[in-house]
């Protein structure tokens, strides 16, 4: 039992910061594709199936880097109620996700979730659903990799603070700016386009 814990433990504390790399990793090449598709000699020479060739692959990885985070937190509330029980603390599932340590990660994963399935029902727009999905991953691996979830299950516990307004407002400040990098670039890289045309 003790190493079936210990690799879910691992798989928690390490495999969701490392899906979250590898998501920030796709969610770049995806922007340096996207962009490179429509500059220089290359402007109307990549046909449309190779682009959505590439651009499916990107995204197949990016769903699955997602479920993967998915999954780390998940057993991360399972490790976190066992730990809390075997302690003898009064376990609440909602405390878990408004503590110090959780409630900006959850929200974050939420708002990717929902931002996932709105691109691909193509709801939301490109132009600030990409962006948005870079800035949250890149704030998730973050956060992931930089709090205190060595020091024990108590940061599950206390709930979160004057931190999280801070993550929040820095949070929204990247992804105001990202957006707006984002758009400039592509309105650039659109008239580019046009006056080759």
């Amino acid at each position: 039992m003790t190493v079936i814990t210990t690799l879910l433990s691992i798989f928690w504390i390490y495999g969701g910061a490392y899906f979250a790399a590898l998501a920030i990793a796709s969610s770049f090449y995806a922007a340096y594709f996207f962009f490179w598709t429509r500059t220089g000699d290359r402007i109307g020479k990549i046909d449309e199936d190779t682009k959505k060739i590439y651009l499916h692959s990107i995204y197949k990885v990016l769903r699955f880097s997602l479920y993967m985070i998915i999954l780390s937190k998940i057993v991360e509330i399972g490790i976190i109620t066992t730990l809390a029980k075997q302690e003898g603390l009064n376990v609440n599932i909602f405390d878990i996700f408004l503590s110090q340590n959780g409630a900006f990660i959850y929200t974050l994963l939420i708002l990717l979730v929902i931002n996932s399935v709105a691109m691909q029902k193509r709801w939301i727009n490109f132009s600030f659903g990409f962006p948005f999905a870079i800035v949250s991953y890149f704030f998730l691996f973050l956060h992931m990799t930089s709090r205190s979830t060595f020091s024990g299950i108590e940061g599950y516990f206390v709930p979160g603070g004057e931190l999280l307004v801070t993550d929040v407002f820095i949070y929204l400040v990247a992804l105001i700016f990202g957006t707006m990098i984002f758009n400039y670039f592509s309105g650039k890289v659109l008239d580019n386009t046009k006056e080759t045309k």
